[in-house]
């Protein structure tokens, strides 16, 4: 015990330290996780108060013209989507003591934001203000059926508008493709026209060629005959007017070929020998007319 003893005192004397395994308190195990769900929850909305502010809430706050501080606006958002808040709640929302927190919801309570329920010793929303909030809501929703109704109405009248543009534009289009064809059927019929006269121009000069030539090899009795039957005229007149006697010979040699020719014509082409038969000019023995005519053959 001695030299335990002068061991001590001889380690204060020279200021040696002592051995730590005898001087350490024993080991303490760490703290167990916290299982407490209330404390666990309230710690949680207190990080997430400025997540509770969502901007929905300041912009429902400034359309109810309130002006509160964080904490205040914290529970109004709480209480909002909740019927009810405990002080303890309450705390747990604001992060304060008891005794600030009180004098928060007495705060609401004087602007008549809240109301005490005394139900579980519990705050909720005033008539008053649940009413507010309903009207607001309900302007906020005819706002927006308003303004949906003014988007599809501008739209509607947008799409009016390129449908009119596009009904424009396709009836320009179309005038413009008439008025094309209607200039390419000018020039096609004007060409066509220039085309038949032409064509008729020259027909009428091979007609008065063919006539000439026909006209050429008449006989003075056929030119006569051509002559006395502008109006019908019987076989017995034909002979008188050309002061021959032989009725046969003249009606063989004479008057059958003006027939095939296509001058004359008769009454009765189906009965040749019709007692009543007369013969005229056709439209071309009158042209034959007119040739000898002018060449003064008549």
């Amino acid at each position: 015990m001695e030299a335990a003893h002068t061991g001590t005192s001889a380690s204060v004397r020279t200021g040696t330290q002592p051995d730590r395994r005898f001087c350490e308190r024993p080991y303490r195990q760490p703290p167990a996780q916290i299982t407490n769900d209330r404390t666990r929850f309230s710690f949680s909305i207190a990080i997430l108060k400025k997540q509770i502010i969502s901007p929905a809430v300041r912009d429902l706050l400034g359309k109810l013209k309130l002006q509160l501080d964080v904490d205040e606006t914290a529970l109004f958002s709480y209480l909002k989507s909740y019927e009810s808040v405990s002080l303890p709640m309450a705390k747990a929302i604001t992060g304060k003591s008891g005794e600030m927190t009180s004098g928060i919801l007495a705060k609401l309570e004087d602007i008549q934001v809240i109301k005490f329920t005394g139900y579980k010793q519990a705050w909720s929303l005033s008539e008053d203000m649940v009413l507010q909030i309903d009207e607001v809501s309900t302007d906020q929703a005819t706002d927006q059926a308003t303004d949906q109704a003014g988007v599809q109405e501008t739209m509607q009248a947008t799409m009016q508008a390129d449908q009119a543009t596009k009904q424009a534009h396709s009836l320009s289009e179309g005038i413009a493709q008439q008025r094309d064809k209607r200039e390419t059927e000018s020039e096609t019929d004007q060409a066509y026209m220039h085309e038949t006269m032409q064509a008729t121009m020259q027909a009428q000069e091979d007609k008065k060629q063919e006539i000439a030539r026909l006209i050429e090899g008449l006989t003075q009795i056929q030119i006569g005959i051509i002559r006395t039957c502008i109006a019908p005229t019987s076989t017995k007149e034909i002979v008188q007017s050309q002061k021959l006697v032989n009725r046969n010979h003249i009606r063989i040699r004479h008057i059958k070929p003006l027939l095939e020719q296509g001058i004359l014509l008769m009454e009765y082409p189906d009965k040749t020998s019709h007692p009543k038969q007369r013969y005229y000019l056709s439209d071309y023995g009158k042209e034959v007319l007119q040739a000898c005519i002018e060449k003064r053959m008549i």
